[in-house]
C-alpha cells in the first residue's frame, strides 16, 4: 500500500511546504499538488515542493490541458523531471469547466480528442523527438525540447466517464480516480477492459485513489465532511447519478439547496445541503474515521485495484498532525 500527500495549488505556499517536508519525513510515498486554475500557477507550486524535498516523488494532480498549450505542459514537465532529479510524474486532465471557462472565457470541447493528441505529442517529446503535429488541440511546428532531463516522466490521467477511462486504458501510465465508492469500482473495470483492448497488462496502469478524506472522530469534524460531500454532490457530472439511484433524492434536494443560493449567501447554503448528506452519501463519497478505520476502508479498496491513496486535503482539524499521523503506514 501506497501513502501519499495531496495538496492543491489554492493552499498557502508556506502551509503547503510545511506539509510536504511533513509527508517526506513521515515517508509517504509521492505528494500530488492538484492545480486550482483561478489560483497559483502549477509547476511553479510544484518546483517549490521539489526544492524543499528530496525523497519523496512528486506530481500533478492534475495540470489543465486546456489552461494552457501542449508546448508549456512539455517544458514544465521536463523542468520538474530535471529540477527533481527524475522524481516527477506529470498527471494531465482536461480541468473543471466552469473554472476553465471562466479562465479563458471559452468551455472545454472535445476533450478525448485534446487527452489524445495531447499524450501522443507528450511522449514524443519526452523521448526528445522533433515534431510536427496539427490538430484540433496541438500544433507545432518542429518543436522539440531543449531542457536536459534524463528519463521521460511517466503520464497518469485524471478523468471520469467510460469514453476518458478507455482512452487512458489505451495510453496512460495510471489513472487519479475520484468519486463515489460505487462508481469507482465500475470506473477501474472500464479502465482494465480498455487497457487489455489494447494489449497492455492493466495491473501495469498505477491507480490510484483521491477522495475526500479526514480524520474525523469527534461530531463537528463529520459535519465538515458532511459540506465537502455536499459540495461534491452540488457539482456531480449527470453520468455519476445513475450509480447512486438509491440516493437520488437526497441528491436532489442537495443540489435544489446550491440552486436557489442567492449572492453571498454560499457559507449558508453550504451549512443547509450539508444537513442532506446521509450517512450512505459520507461513505460513498468520504473516507473518514480514525486513522486505523481509515486504513481498513483503503485495504477495501485495495481489493478492487487500487494501489496508491492520497491523504487529504482535508486532512482533519488538525492537518500536521494528521499527516504525521499515517507515518506507521507508509513503513508497512
Amino acid at each position: 500500500m501506497r501513502i501519499s500527500l495531496g495538496l492543491t495549488t489554492g493552499m498557502r505556499i508556506k502551509d503547503g511546504l510545511e506539509y510536504a517536508q511533513i509527508a517526506e519525513d513521515s515517508g509517504y510515498y509521492r505528494i500530488f499538488v492538484g492545480e486550482d486554475v483561478l489560483s497559483r500557477e502549477v509547476f511553479t507550486y510544484l518546483s517549490l515542493i521539489s526544492l524543499r524535498t528530496q525523497r519523496v516523488l512528486i506530481a500533478s494532480g492534475i495540470a489543465a490541458l486546456f489552461a494552457r498549450n501542449v508546448a508549456l505542459i512539455a517544458s514544465g514537465a521536463a523542468g520538474m523531471q530535471e529540477l527533481s532529479g527524475g522524481r516527477f510524474t506529470l498527471g494531465i486532465g482536461i480541468g473543471g469547466a466552469p473554472e476553465i471557462e471562466k479562465l479563458t472565457g471559452k468551455r472545454p470541447k472535445k476533450a478525448g480528442k485534446v487527452l489524445r493528441e495531447a499524450t501522443t505529442v507528450l511522449k514524443k517529446l519526452f523521448n526528445k523527438e522533433k515534431v510536427t503535429y496539427n490538430g484540433f488541440y496541438v500544433d507545432l511546428d518542429g518543436y522539440e525540447l531543449e531542457i536536459p532531463f534524463k528519463t521521460p516522466p511517466e503520464i497518469y490521467f485524471g478523468v471520469r466517464g467510460p469514453k476518458l477511462l478507455s482512452i487512458a486504458g489505451e495510453l496512460a501510465d495510471g489513472v487519479i480516480f475520484s468519486g463515489p465508492k460505487k462508481y469507482l469500482f465500475q470506473a477501474v473495470k472500464v479502465l482494465d477492459e480498455a487497457a487489455e483492448k489494447a494489449g497492455k497488462n492493466p495491473k501495469e496502469i498505477a491507480k490510484v485513489l483521491w477522495n475526500p478524506l479526514m480524520i474525523a472522530e469527534k461530531a463537528e469534524e463529520l459535519e465538515q465532511a458532511k459540506k465537502i460531500v455536499a459540495t461534491i454532490i452540488s457539482t456531480l457530472p449527470s453520468f455519476i447519478l445513475k450509480y447512486l439511484e438509491d440516493q437520488k433524492e437526497q441528491i436532489e434536494a442537495i443540489k435544489s439547496v446550491y440552486e436557489a443560493v442567492e449572492y453571498g449567501g454560499m457559507a449558508e447554503t453550504i451549512t443547509e445541503a450539508s444537513k442532506k448528506v446521509t450517512p450512505e452519501l459520507l461513505d460513498q463519497f468520504c473516507i473518514t474515521g480514525s486513522k486505523e478505520e481509515i486504513i481498513e476502508a483503503f485495504k477495501e479498496y485495495q481489493k478492487e485495484g487500487f494501489q496508491e491513496f492520497i491523504i487529504g486535503p482535508p486532512y482533519g482539524s488538525e492537518p500536521k498532525k494528521a499527516i504525521a499521523a499515517f507515518k506507521p503506514f507508509t513503513e508497512a
